[in-house]
């Protein structure tokens, strides 16, 4: 039984309609419409997973945007703005074969190596901030991802800004933050990390001998005085 301030019907009328109209334009093709347009799509729901390594066990918050009308518009846009990530996330491993290659025939005689950790990354990341640093890099560097930068604001807000989901049959707004489960969350965790990065621990970072990432864990590896 839908729930009278379940959005979901009016976010799929949304959504579709400036899918259309980028069809028309001809910013996307026929087959890429008719791939991520929302029908029949569901109100994510809310559930937690325990961390068990953690005292007291709290739990993981994960919205399953699985089958929700944002998910597909999600996963679409995270796929077109890989490169831009790529470029803009220079401190960033993608996997332990990177971490291996960095450290292949580092010295550290004479060196601190510690290891840092960002707490509730993906809650705390601004997603207005977050979206004006990616886009504003995307048109200063020129990147082509297949969309105009004012529609793929307006894409990235849509699927991201006042997301609408179910807790306990109840229903709530996620007005600020990246959700964890939607297919940005990594993206947008990136993103507003190389900001802080290239900001204002660039000078720290310059004088470290490593510094890398794994998404919301740090390496670094800096000298003795």
């Amino acid at each position: 039984m839908a729930h009278e301030n379940d959005k979901t019907p009016q976010i799929e009328k949304s959504l579709s309609t400036i899918l259309r109209k980028l069809k028309q334009k001809g910013s996307i093709d026929t087959a890429t419409f008719e791939r991520i347009r929302p029908t029949g799509t569901t109100i994510p729901r809310l559930y937690g997973l325990p961390k068990v390594h953690k005292s007291g066990v709290p739990l993981r918050p994960i919205l399953d945007m699985c089958n929700s009308p944002y998910h597909a518009v999600a996963k679409w846009l995270a796929g077109l703005l890989e490169p831009v990530r790529m470029t803009l996330t220079q401190h960033s491993l993608n996997d332990t074969t990177g971490l291996i290659d960095a450290l292949s025939g580092l010295n550290i005689k004479d060196r601190h190596m510690f290891s840092l950790d960002v707490t509730s990354l993906f809650t705390n990341v601004p997603i207005g901030e977050t979206i004006d640093h990616l886009c504003t890099y995307n048109e200063s560097n020129e990147i082509d991802v297949g969309l105009p930068i004012d529609d793929l604001k307006e894409f990235l807000l849509f699927c991201t800004h006042d997301v609408q989901f179910k807790f306990n049959e109840e229903i709530y707004r996620q007005k600020d933050v990246v959700a964890m489960g939607s297919p940005l969350e990594a993206l947008f965790a990136d993103v507003f990390m190389s900001k802080i990065e290239n900001g204002p621990l660039k000078t720290h970072i310059k004088e470290c001998v490593l510094y890398k990432r794994y998404v919301d864990d740090i390496l670094c590896v800096v000298k003795i005085y």
